[in-house]
Parts: structure tokens; C-alpha cells; sequence
């Protein structure tokens, strides 16, 4: 359960044209959205029991996490730091009302980049917040709703094209 570099040996490369075909005939597909929802759950537990997201943490090279008040704490308590002082150096507002997300403090790169990322580990994983404990999972739910959610993640998540590509063998009539 090994990933090396980000990449996963188990993980299809695919062209994009054919991945946004599949998941255009998926959506497409004759199953009623709870069908399907199980269907891309069920297929990314499995997936996600091969891939070790702490080694891979491409999802953390490409997002930065938001974060509730509650989660703030937690996050200011992993780091060892007064919530004060962390929310200073490590948030900015964002147009969502009671939300901030992590941003750059000091000198840490800030290209979609998370700045908890330090040399490939998270520093407040212990404290990390709600959407990071569930990515990739959180695709599982109203997959019709975020079409392009499920296909950006494909482009990230080694587990999310390990789930796809065994749906595609799995279902009938699969493209």
C-alpha cells in the first residue's frame, strides 16, 4: 500500500477525453442517484484500502483546506500554537460566511499548495479538518450534482481512478 511520488502502481493513467466520456456515461447511466451514489462509494472504500493517502498527499499539493472556528482550534492545538497567532499566520476570510481557509505563512510556497504540508507530511493531521478526513469519500455522495468534482479529483487521486476504472469493469454496458 505504497505510493511513490504521488502515483500509485494500481492507478490507471487514462486519457482525459476517455475519463470525461466514462463519467458522462455514468451520469448518463440507468441507475437511480441512490444506485449510483453506492456504486462510487462502495468502489472508492475498496480503492482507498490500496492507496496510503498520507504517502501520496497529492490532494494537499492541489487544495488548500477550509476551515469552521471549531476546526481552527483543533487545527491551532495540533501545531502547539495560541488560535490567535494561528489564525493570523495561517488563514485568510473567505466569502463563505464563518469560513477561512489556510493559507501561506512566511515563506511556504502558495500555489494551491496546503501550507500544513511540510516535506510531504501534514503537520496537524491530528487536528486536520472535515474535508480533508473525507476526501476522496465525500464523492460518494450526489455524484450526479459534482460531475466535475468526481472528474478533477480523477486527475488527482489515485484511489478515485482505481474506484472509476473498477466501475467501469464492473457495471454493464460500461464505454
Amino acid at each position: 500500500m505504497s505510493s511513490v511520488g504521488g502515483e500509485h502502481p494500481d492507478a490507471p493513467s487514462g486519457h482525459w477525453s476517455e475519463v470525461a466520456d466514462y463519467v458522462a456515461w455514468l451520469v448518463a447511466s440507468g441507475l437511480s442517484d441512490a444506485e449510483l451514489d453506492r456504486a462510487v462509494e462502495a468502489a472508492l472504500r475498496e480503492a482507498m484500502a490500496r492507496v496510503d493517502c498520507v504517502e501520496c498527499h497529492n490532494c494537499c499539493q492541489e487544495h488548500q483546506p477550509q476551515a469552521t472556528d471549531e476546526e481552527l482550534v483543533l487545527m491551532a492545538q495540533a501545531m502547539g500554537v495560541a488560535l490567535d497567532e494561528f489564525i493570523r499566520l495561517y488563514t485568510i476570510e473567505t466569502p463563505l460566511a464563518n469560513r477561512l481557509v489556510a493559507r501561506v505563512g512566511g515563506t511556504r510556497p502558495s500555489e494551491g499548495v496546503c501550507c500544513m504540508l511540510d516535506h510531504g507530511s501534514c503537520i496537524i493531521y491530528s487536528g486536520r479538518p472535515w474535508g480533508c478526513r473525507v476526501y476522496p469519500y465525500h464523492l460518494g455522495s450526489g455524484v450526479r450534482d459534482n460531475v466535475g468534482e468526481l472528474k478533477e479529483a480523477y486527475r488527482i487521486c489515485p484511489a478515485v481512478r482505481i474506484a472509476l476504472a473498477e466501475l467501469r469493469k464492473r457495471l454493464p454496458g460500461s464505454v
